[in-house]
């Protein structure tokens, strides 16, 4: 989820606090609070508010006060408030230090300077309250604090993202071992599998992430989750390790009697989910791959599809399209003294800042905007030819430059760039990578995959002959699902191409 990218999710939000709430010394404060909290559950906020504030007014001394703020503070955060969440939050940390409510407010203080993070500067400001928690709340007087949990598994979040690999394995550690069994755990012992797996420490990585698919009382999205790294894992690890390839077979992947007219683009989202954009019948598919269900809305004049934030969009030629969201995006060139509206756009992915990343054809770099009417264009120096673009879970951008045959990669400060695969392909037109931060290429000339570790050793090549022999045609883009299942558009078959 981009640091940005915080979607309201409804006002019960507030009943989803670390802990439960205190309970009341004066009756009239128990009865308070109660009506508050019925009050956010209908969606009367501003009736939930004024609850929660009367309530501190005439019992500053009552054990739910702090609840109460705590509440407040949650409530002005969905409600996009976060000047006042902070004033909030600052206001539980002043007066009631010592409180296990004190510990979930210094967690809401890193969220919203996550949140609000434009740089890697930024974000150590966030890194510093979620660092407060475990220190200030440890486990010997606070044995079941879900607040502490939750700290450290953002902590080492954030620490993935400023290259602090060591850091956030130490972070999700502890977690998997020193908390009791909550949802902040079942996470943290899934981001531990997959930093594990990232260090190249196989065996002890497919044992945490069994463990947590096993686990029956985890959350069931943690366990799917953790079942597709183990999957992704066997295809992209154990298999070539065996001197076996990734892919056993190649299948038409045409769920539900789904028929493509001309399929240009496909995405993959790391739960399953896929997006086909099908020219010919001018519309945007959404799948369910796990399960075959499928729906489409209209749309003219698509072009290549991605997922951010889990949210599917599109690029149009003047417009970045949420199909199935109903909104729309549209960004200016990036001329100093101009409001042009930008035009014939190939791709575009979000970055961890809220950032987007687009290419457009008349500008040989790639534009980056942090809002969509102040846009920059970097390595245009290089004079390359850009066709795809791609963000990895570490939030660093890659771009597939046609014109060099190479990939590159940019730092998560956009300062500095490194060329990290270069290939002998033909027409190269697409780039996708895998949670494990594989590179996969797609040669239109060659009717090829190729696919490169992390650090740009070649891998594995498939194609045009796929195993089993199933035949490329007209591949024009290619994407990998959270399993390492690849999945190609061929313009001239009616069916995606799946890599099984």
């Amino acid at each position: 989820m981009s640091l940005s990218d915080l979607r309201p999710l409804g006002l019960a939000l507030i009943l989803v606090a670390a802990l439960s709430p205190a309970h009341a010394q004066d009756p009239a404060a128990g009865r308070l609070f109660n009506e508050a909290e019925r009050l956010a559950r209908s969606g009367d906020a501003e009736a939930a508010l004024a609850e929660y504030r009367l309530l501190v007014q005439q019992f500053p001394k009552d054990d739910l006060a702090p609840e109460a703020l705590l509440a407040t503070a949650r409530l002005h955060r969905i409600l996009g408030d976060d000047r006042s969440a902070t004033l909030t939050v600052d206001r539980v940390l002043d007066e009631y230090p010592r409180t296990t409510e004190a510990a979930s407010a210094f967690v809401i203080q890193g969220q919203i300077a996550a949140s609000a993070a434009r740089s890697p500067q930024d974000l150590e400001k966030a890194l510093t309250s979620f660092r407060r928690v475990p220190l200030l709340f440890g486990a010997d007087a606070f044995p079941e604090l879900e607040a502490r949990a939750q700290a450290l598994v953002r902590h080492g979040e954030i620490s993935l993202l400023l290259g602090q690999r060591d850091d956030a394995l130490a972070d999700f550690t502890a977690v998997a071992e020193d908390e009791p069994p909550g949802p902040h755990v079942w996470r943290g012992k899934r981001l531990l599998g997959r930093t594990l797996l990232e260090k190249g420490e196989v065996t002890a990585a497919l044992e945490t992430l069994q463990r947590l698919a096993d686990e029956t009382e985890a959350d069931g999205a943690e366990r799917d989750a953790a079942r597709r790294l183990i999957s992704l894992a066997h295809r992209m690890l154990v298999r070539p390790q065996g001197g076996r390839t990734p892919w056993q077979r190649s299948e038409r992947f045409a769920p539900g009697g789904l028929r493509l007219d001309e399929a240009i683009g496909v995405a993959a989202a790391d739960d399953n989910r896929l997006l086909i954009v099908d020219e010919g019948a001018e519309k945007v598919i959404r799948i369910e791959a796990d399960h075959g269900r499928w729906e489409s809305v209209g749309l003219r004049d698509g072009g290549r599809p991605g997922y951010t934030s889990g949210a599917a969009h599109v690029v149009t030629e003047k417009q970045l399209i949420l199909p199935f969201d109903g909104q729309r995006v549209g960004f200016l060139e990036p001329k100093a003294g101009r409001e042009n509206p930008l035009g014939k756009m190939r791709a575009a992915v979000r970055g961890p800042f809220g950032d987007w990343f687009v290419l457009a054809r008349g500008f040989r770099g790639l534009i980056s905007y942090q809002t969509p009417r102040k846009g920059q264009e970097l390595l245009a120096s290089l004079r390359p030819d850009l066709t795809d673009v791609e963000c990895d879970a570490m939030g660093r951008v890659y771009v597939l430059d046609k014109r060099e045959k190479r990939v590159m990669r940019l730092a998560v400060d956009r300062r500095s760039h490194q060329t990290v695969v270069t290939g002998d392909w033909r027409r190269p037109e697409a780039l996708a990578l895998d949670a494990l931060g594989h590179i996969y290429v797609l040669d239109t000339g060659a009717k090829q995959i190729h696919v490169y570790t992390p650090d740009g050793r070649r891998k594995a090549a498939v194609g045009p002959t796929l195993p089993m022999g199933l035949e490329l045609r007209k591949p024009r883009d290619l994407a990998v699902d959270g399993s390492g299942r690849v999945f190609i558009a061929d313009s001239d078959q009616p069916f995606l191409v799946s890599l099984q």
